[in-house]
């Protein structure tokens, strides 16, 4: 095969990668079929949907046999760690994750990798990413109930539309394009002008870590709009799961769980990038979306 040719398919196959709709690869792990892979924290600073996603990984690898048990476990490490609350801040607001056998451990940091190509890259499809999260991503039962008394007295009967707008950090770090105010106050317009005669029945439910944000959509839509009163928002450019100045450990993260699950529950959801509102679509895959 000549060069030109080879370097052609070469790229087409890493644009393949990269643009597939399976939205998970798992990169290059050793095999280690005796081992239980306990899952550690990436990074001290890794947020709690970040986290997440490398816990599916971590389910990918058990199903794929590549160990022979499985266990989430963080210790006394992580940015949600509160040590009035024990170790392993994982099951502060899920259900445990601990499958097969639990020796010998191999501890899990770095090594599953996400969205890197790489010869051994393995795609995991829609259909189990949807089984994963519906059989082992469980919240706990107080978190839920949260849930579930929101969506009683804020949800009620109304056409609800999702907003999740991700700011601080994710801008300044220049991980995803700064959105507007006011285009997203425009496509909310969009999306209520499109329910025709059903304009007065809709609502808002505002998830953000800028309070600035919210101070705008309440002064744009006054009482159509509705949010969490227990998250405490930035008016800095630094996240809150940082800042815990402002807001205890587990609040952070009880907060980012709850306005998921929120947004989830929603039946249209207006999103900019982040991995929050992308697991809102885990949640509930057939939400209809609109990614700014």
């Amino acid at each position: 095969m000549n060069k030109p040719l080879c370097s052609i398919k070469i790229i087409f196959v890493w644009l393949f990668l990269l643009l597939a709709p399976q939205p998970f690869l798992v990169g290059n792990i050793a095999k280690n079929n005796a081992s239980c892979f306990v899952l550690r924290p990436g990074y001290p600073n890794a947020g709690l949907f970040a986290t997440c996603h490398r816990v599916l990984r971590l389910l990918e690898c058990y199903k794929l046999g590549w160990c022979s048990g499985i266990e989430v476990d963080f210790s006394n490490e992580g940015c949600y760690y509160d040590k009035k609350l024990g170790n392993n801040w994982w099951n502060y607001y899920f259900e445990p994750i601990k499958y097969g056998s639990t020796t010998p451990k191999k501890e899990i940091r770095k090594n599953i990798r996400f969205m890197q190509p790489g010869p051994s890259a393995i795609l995991v499809p829609h259909k189990r990413l949807k089984w994963y999260v519906k059989n082992y991503i469980i919240p706990k039962k107080h978190i839920q109930q949260k849930v579930d008394a929101f969506i009683s007295r804020e949800f009620k009967n109304h056409f609800m539309i999702g907003v999740h707008y991700r700011g601080t950090d994710k801008i300044t770090s220049h991980e995803a394009k700064r959105i507007s105010y006011e285009k997203v106050r425009y496509i909310v317009q969009q999306v209520i002008t499109k329910r025709q005669n059903n304009t007065t029945d809709y609502r808002l439910f505002i998830a953000t870590d800028e309070q600035a944000f919210l101070n705008f959509m309440i002064q744009s839509f006054g009482t159509k709009v509705c949010f969490n009163p227990n998250v405490i928002r930035s008016t800095t450019d630094k996240p809150l799961h940082q800042n815990h100045k402002m807001q205890s450990p587990y609040a952070s993260g009880e907060g980012a769980v709850v306005d998921c699950l929120l947004l989830s529950k929603t039946n249209f959801l207006i999103r900019t990038k982040s991995n929050l509102s992308q697991w809102a679509t885990f949640f509930n895959q057939k939400i209809p979306c609109i990614c700014l």
